[in-house]
């Protein structure tokens, strides 16, 4: 899954820009934009190791929930502790 990097100065509006250069000091700055969909955690969570259920690769799940594929083993790893944990 390929990451899409943006020139802020390009995409935002300039005082938006200014307001972000302000705030980070004007260095390099890499900034997290959430995904529109909305999905709470909790349910993108359950999404995922559904969709890893059903056959999907982690690739696939990792693009459709637009995550990283390390993310997306963390939220299975988490799950399987929690089933294992529920089972004792």
């Amino acid at each position: 899954m390929g990451r899409r990097y943006l020139n802020a100065e390009r995409v935002l509006p300039p005082e938006v820009f200014a307001a972000v250069v302000q705030a980070t000091g004007g260095g390099p700055t890499f900034l997290w934009v959430p995904n529109p969909s909305g999905i709470a955690r909790c349910s993108r969570d359950a999404y995922a190791v559904r969709l890893a259920s059903e056959g999907k690769s982690i690739r696939a799940v990792a693009a459709q929930l637009s995550l990283s594929e390390r993310q997306v083993y963390r939220i299975l790893a988490s799950a399987k502790n929690k089933q294992q944990g529920e089972s004792i």
